[in-house]
């Protein structure tokens, strides 16, 4: 048996202070993991209190047999789950077909237990108030309270921040703007712009860094006459606001600004961690290119991050990458009227579309990340007049990489369509080189590689339980369909992510582009009591 939790200092009084508790469950009735972590002033720690209780010399002296899971059953105890339950039945709790107690019946009841265990063991630094049944059920509320005090003042940033037009390249308004609301708010201990033109907030000075980033570049608005809604407005209607860069993403930025002020009104701060908030530039030319710059050249390497892109208020974890592959065929240009005597090169290259249309059928496929895909997304010739033969000719391609794909196969394949076409012809992959809004030049290779995350990783599970503290019920994770950050996040430097942002990803890049104000409100609720569940859950 370990005993690593138990040997010496601070890890054995944690450890005797939840046995302490677990000595004064009454006979007959259960507490839950939490519950008890709570009342040992250790909130969000269940997980400690399991370890402690499977792993103690001293858990036999207890009756750890009366603490179960948060719904009610008993909890995986390499083979001691059997005599739980006798245990239990034995003291007269019951279990229904299921396997699960009755916790309004037979849980322990926290006004009784506050008597029995002492108030204080529920202060850790701040008093919290127990008449819901649950200090944790309390301080959701308070966040969630807080972040509807809100609303208004983050649907005002969004407002102005669509208004002001801010295409990959032309960020430096909208960035100032962020950065004007957050200086106002006096929530953040750091507030700088870097090289590139990246906005980074930093709240709180602890070892364990945690990151959120959420892009505020946007795509162009297309055809005018096709918005219902002006695209530089931010018109409010029906509780959405709408306009280009409301839904992709710039929504997500007010609720960042505000969870800040959140965790400073409400002093969610903690000596273990520190919050960075990173407001990016040139996702929508080259996803990922900003976090390059901050982790390579600002030397910035959170433990997680939380990317905002848009997710429609649920949890995702994982995303396929994607290439920006070119395809170059030569001919033999010659006048028009004499075809006979030239090599067409368009004729050529449209032999190998022929065969990426093909391709696309024979990719891999994934039934959760979604399967891997080609697609002709730009063509183009060299002529020297309308009326000759073109020798040159030039298509690019989106490759959406899903598991199993690599930078290689995916040129591999490539080249294999152009054999099987019986044309020469020279693949590469592209690469990004135009200047952000400071000016500065960063380039790279357009290879954005897959990332996902497991269901039970450190940062996932901490995503889902916040998203049932504070909404009440447990979320699935699933996967974007598009790209983001994440790209280089998790795919290139091994950062884990996890995502959580506003808006629809179908409204993205659409004359639809919009976001719901409540997705911002839960937003902000999200993003500030992420870290302390994060850490909580995974000391």
């Amino acid at each position: 048996m370990a005993h690593s939790l138990v040997e010496t200092g601070e890890s054995e009084l944690r450890s005797l202070e939840i046995l302490r508790v677990v000595r004064r469950v009454p006979i007959g009735n259960v507490v839950t993991y939490g519950e008890v972590a709570m009342m040992a002033g250790m909130p969000r720690r269940a997980r400690l209190v399991g370890r402690v209780l499977k792993e103690s010399p001293l858990a036999s002296a207890v009756p750890w047999h009366r603490v179960v899971n948060a719904q009610g059953r008993i909890s995986e105890r390499g083979g001691a789950e059997v005599l739980q339950r006798e245990l239990l039945e034995q003291e007269g709790v019951m279990f229904d077909r299921g396997g699960r107690i009755d916790l309004q019946r037979f849980g322990w009841r926290l006004r009784d237990a506050v008597k029995v265990v002492g108030l204080r063991s529920f202060d850790n630094g701040r008093r919290m108030d127990l008449k819901d049944g649950s200090a944790v059920m309390v301080e959701a509320a308070k966040i969630l309270q807080q972040a509807k005090k809100y609303e208004k003042k983050m649907v005002k940033l969004l407002r102005d921040m669509v208004a002001i037009p801010s295409e990959s390249g032309q960020e430096g308004p909208v960035i100032k703007r962020i950065q004007k609301e957050i200086e106002a708010t006096k929530a953040f201990d750091e507030v700088w712009i870097d090289g590139m033109g990246n906005l980074l907030a930093k709240i709180g000075d602890g070892p364990r860094l945690i990151g959120v980033d959420a892009h505020v570049d946007t795509v162009g608005i297309g055809d005018r006459s096709e918005w219902a809604h002006d695209p530089y407005k931010g018109k409010v209607e029906n509780g959405v606001v709408y306009g280009r860069g409301a839904g992709d993403q710039e929504g997500a930025s007010p609720a960042m600004v505000y969870a800040g002020k959140i965790i400073k009104d409400l002093k969610l701060t903690s000596p273990d961690w520190s919050l960075l908030f990173a407001f990016t530039v040139s996702e929508e030319d080259c996803d990922g290119l900003c976090w390059q710059y901050i982790v390579q050249e600002g030397g910035i390497r959170p433990e997680c991050v939380v990317v905002t892109d848009s997710t429609n208020c649920k949890i995702l974890r994982g995303q396929r990458g994607r290439m920006e592959i070119g395809v170059s065929v030569k001919g033999k240009s010659c006048h028009g009227s004499m075809p006979h005597k030239g090599d067409n090169a368009v004729y050529k290259i449209a032999k190998i579309v022929n065969e990426i249309e093909k391709l696309n059928k024979r990719l891999k496929k994934d039934k959760f990340l979604g399967d891997a895909t080609i697609t002709v997304s730009y063509i183009d010739c060299e002529t020297p007049s309308m009326c000759a033969v073109p020798g040159a000719a030039y298509i690019q391609l989106d490759r959406r990489l899903t598991t199993g794909d690599t930078k290689a196969s995916a040129i591999r394949e490539v080249k294999d369509a152009c054999k099987r076409a019986g044309v020469k012809a020279k693949v590469e992959i592209k690469r990004y080189a135009e200047p952000t809004w400071t000016g500065l030049v960063y380039e790279t290779e357009s290879f954005f590689p897959t990332w996902c995350a497991a269901e039970d990783d450190p940062q996932v599970v901490a995503a889902v339980d916040t998203y049932k503290k504070l909404f009440g019920r447990k979320m699935k994770p699933g996967r974007w369909t598009f790209s983001t950050n994440a790209v280089s996040i998790a795919g290139m430097f091994g950062i884990p992510c996890v995502g959580f942002g506003p808006a629809a990803e179908e409204v993205a890049h659409t004359v639809n582009d919009c976001v719901p104000i409540e997705h911002m409100v839960k937003c902000a609720a999200f993003y500030a009591t992420f870290p302390g569940i994060y850490v909580g859950g995974n000391e």
